[in-house]
């Protein structure tokens, strides 16, 4: 029987995948939830990772090391590099690569912008990938992902992933995934859909919203009152982020009949 491993880093991407006949297996020490169920004739074990590198992996070697899965995909969402890209259009591409600067407190406010801070190409499986691309129903963006280890709030840093290293998009788990796949042999997939333009998300005032929510619901609640256009901002954000989670959600599902 086939065995496929998913990893949607968020609750809100894993939700659209995880049918309602799905079981939950015990934590037992891990720091994520995994749940697994049958689809066509094949098993599926889906690890909901948490955000960044390091829980990515650690889901990762989980699914190789205990499930035996035989392919991984990631699946959600992404932050587009391109002003012409819309949320919700779909992200397939064919290789990813890790930006190695560290973040402060979440974010990334600067770094090196030289191909040292670049780790290695991790390419995506091709034969995956293409039946991923029959099942969409959309234009679908290809070429490089970025991974990154925080928020990326320096727009020359944004601007050079796309005009230098010709990227399409951001995110911050996929490199991670790709690097664990390529030491064990064992292919790999990324669907995406961007929930929001990566420029714009960088020029909010991420350093005040996170002081807020340190202080705790009262604290949040406050600066929400005091900056009224940010917290319809982070409205929208959040219900974007949502929609394409689904989009993402529908090309996997439908790429899952398939194996």
């Amino acid at each position: 029987m086939s065995h496929t491993g998913i990893i949607a880093p968020m609750p809100v991407e894993a939700n659209p995948l995880v049918p309602a006949s799905a079981l939950k297996s015990e934590r037992r020490g891990r720091s994520f939830d995994v749940y697994q169920w049958r689809n066509a004739g094949s098993q599926i074990s889906l690890a909901c990772s948490g955000v960044g590198f390091r829980r990515a992996a650690e889901a990762t070697r989980y699914l190789l090391d205990e499930c035996d899965v035989e392919r991984i995909i990631v699946c959600g969402v992404a932050g587009g590099l391109a002003s012409v890209n819309r949320t919700g259009d779909l992200v397939l591409p064919q290789h990813v690569r890790a930006y190695n600067a560290v973040a402060n407190a979440g974010l990334i406010t600067q770094g090196p912008t030289d191909m040292d801070a670049i780790g290695p190409a991790f390419n995506v499986d091709k034969d995956l990938r293409q039946a991923a691309f029959s099942a969409a129903r959309s234009e679908v963006l290809g070429g490089l992902l970025v991974s990154v280890r925080g928020l990326v709030t320096s727009i020359p840093i944004l601007e050079w992933f796309q005009k230098v290293l010709c990227a399409t998009a951001v995110d911050m788990e996929a490199a991670a995934v790709g690097e664990v796949c390529a030491r064990a042999g064992t292919p790999f997939l990324v669907v995406r859909a961007l929930s929001d333009y990566a420029p714009e998300l960088a020029r909010w005032d991420w350093a005040c919203l996170a002081l807020a929510r340190k202080r705790g619901g009262l604290g949040l609640a406050s600066h929400h009152l005091r900056h009224p256009a940010l917290a319809a901002r982070l409205w929208r954000l959040n219900r974007d982020i949502k929609r394409s989670a689904h989009e993402a959600a529908k090309i996997v599902k439908e790429l899952l009949q398939q194996l």
